[in-house]
């Protein structure tokens, strides 16, 4: 019992840190910098729609592609092994930007002592089967808020994940 409350809180505190990134209104899925680059990445959403944004720190995005959050490709974490991981992926023109992110557990031996945790988070882009890059955000800038909030925005808009499945089915009026 102890090990999850340090757990959660340890995952409360990634997503103040990710909160401060995404425009007034929007709620943050995750946000970085990639590793050795000045470039960042984020994803955020509101009710209706999910943004993926990419570019220089500071600057106008290079890459903006917007989703309506009903029709996004968002796999949530299943709720089994130690590492907590979500994903989206956006489609534009033919490529597709997948975006992950992970909390990953590491139990002591000792069950007393404090269960630590490991983040990590970037995007794959593909084109078809073709890997166009692989980009790893930087820990040290990686706010990964885990909380179910996309997955609570898809079902507020009338839609449950099937887990055998894996994907999101609408539920009948």
């Amino acid at each position: 019992m102890a090990h999850s409350l340090k757990v959660a809180a340890a995952v409360c505190l990634l997503a103040g840190t990710a909160q401060g990134g995404c425009p007034t209104g929007e709620v943050s899925f995750l946000i970085c910098r990639i590793q050795a680059s000045d470039k960042s990445l984020s994803v955020c959403f509101d009710d209706q729609n999910a943004f993926y944004r990419f570019g220089v720190e500071g600057q106008p995005p290079e890459l903006e592609l917007t989703e309506p959050v009903a029709t996004l490709d968002y796999e949530p974490w299943p709720g089994v092994s130690s590492t907590i991981w979500e994903s989206v992926r956006f489609n534009n023109a033919g490529y597709q930007y997948e975006v992950y992110g992970a909390v990953e557990r590491i139990y002591p031996e000792d069950e007393n002592d404090e269960i630590t945790t490991r983040v990590k988070g970037g995007v794959h882009v593909t084109r078809g089967d073709q890997v166009v890059a692989e980009l790893s955000c930087d820990p040290e800038t990686l706010g990964f808020l885990w909380d179910e909030g996309l997955g609570a925005a898809k079902r507020n808009l009338g839609y449950s994940w099937n887990y055998q499945s894996h994907e999101w089915v609408a539920l009948p009026d």
